[in-house]
């Protein structure tokens, strides 16, 4: 059982539908159904959940959609569970920490207090009561936790330990019009004079996936109609042999290919909804599989720009190479990044810069997930946020 919990925190149920069953050992059901029940989608409060996972791609397996975005495999190593989930409720320039030990962590009876380590400077947090959580506040500013790139990681071991766990919180969540405040103008709009976003006007479809399925033989503004089926990025090549499902759930789009260079490719996606049936039988999630962005794809940035509802995303970001002043991590080869989840806000960008891996979920069974994505044409860095600087 992976539990942590948020104090106070609203917990929405939208139907009362956990994903997978109730025996599913799945790692992304795992963390799906935590952001359901323990994570805000309260639109004043921006909180993330984060646990240590193994990512991979199999370079012999091919693209689904040739774009050079690769389906991958997620776990937890070795283990049964993650050691450790870390929440982060976000502030202005200050957040509130949460690290809980999880049941399956070694010697976690042994346990009282942590060290954490930030920028070479440490400290001890001692554990709540029967609880294995550590609370604490950090400096999002000194940790550079409001930037895409260039963060820094925080640690922390049991005390007594000799390794350490890594936790990051990149900033990758903006408003749409920040990031439209860093496209040039001239790329604002498309040839036909419509605004990039929702040049269709699709916004507050009752059922955006009929929506788009009707669009399918008209190619309304240059926009050509495709499915993602049987599953979207949801099936993975391992590169021993065999596969793994990752998710169930198919998706309805119409796509827009870049006329001139600078110009994003624009994308309606509606994911379909909840299949309760499949996502028991197999254990899974709804929605699309993780999935890494690669090259010729310079970022993947998903505007929830068409309804009111809030999306579910992770994000896949690697783990440093080592702990503070070079010293070990621990499992490091289990544990090759950090899973952070988190709502995306209804008029807010979900930013997945390429090296990175994404996910976006369907958490409603009786409604489609439905958001737009953008790709810029370079990759997003601290000098070039959002990826058209150059143009």
């Amino acid at each position: 059982m992976l539990d942590i919990t948020v104090a106070n925190s609203h917990i929405p149920r939208f139907g009362g539908a956990q994903f997978g069953s109730s025996q599913s050992s799945n790692p992304i059901s795992l963390l799906a159904n935590r952001m359901l029940e323990r994570i805000p989608i309260d639109p004043t409060k921006d909180v993330q959940i984060a646990v240590p996972v193994s990512l991979e791609v199999n370079d012999a397996q091919p693209q689904q959609f040739g774009d050079g975005v690769q389906n991958a495999g997620l776990s937890f190593g070795h283990h049964r569970t993650p050691p450790f989930a870390a929440v982060l409720e976000r502030g202005i320039a200050k957040g509130r920490l949460h690290i809980k030990l999880t049941e399956d962590f070694p010697g976690i009876s042994g346990v009282s207090s942590i060290e954490v380590s930030i920028r070479g400077v440490s400290r001890i947090v001692p554990l709540k009561q029967g609880t294995y959580l550590a609370s604490f506040e950090v400096d999002l500013v000194d940790l550079r936790w409001f930037q895409l790139d260039g963060y820094d990681s925080l640690f922390f071991r049991p005390v007594g330990w000799n390794d350490w766990f890594a936790v990051l919180f990149p900033e990758a969540y903006y408003p749409i019009n920040k990031v439209l405040d860093g496209v040039p103008p001239h790329l604002l709009r498309i040839p036909t004079g419509e605004s990039i976003v929702d040049p269709l006007n699709l916004r507050g479809s009752v059922a955006p996936e009929n929506a788009l399925l009707a669009q399918k033989n008209l190619r309304p503004l240059g926009f050509e109609y495709g499915e993602a089926i049987p599953r979207v990025h949801g099936e993975f090549l391992r590169p021993t042999g065999g596969k793994d499902f990752t998710a169930v759930g198919t998706a309805r789009s119409l796509y827009r290919l870049p006329h001139a260079p600078g110009f994003s490719k624009l994308i309606y996606l509606a994911q379909l909804p909840r299949d309760l049936t499949s996502e028991a039988r197999e254990g899974l999630v709804s929605g699309t599989g993780p999935h890494r962005i690669g090259s010729p794809a310079a970022a993947e940035i998903i505007f929830n720009s068409l309804s009111d509802e809030p999306l579910m995303t992770f994000h896949g970001i690697s783990a440093p190479q080592s702990g503070p002043q070079g010293e070990g991590l621990a499992w490091r080869s289990d544990f090759t990044h950090l899973y952070v989840g988190r709502w995306l806000r209804p008029h807010w960008a979900f930013v997945a810069i390429q090296g990175t891996f994404h996910q976006h979920l369907t958490h409603r069974p009786d409604k489609a997930a439905f958001a737009q994505v953008l790709t810029p044409p370079e990759v997003p860095n601290i000098n070039n946020h959002f990826g058209f600087g150059r143009y």
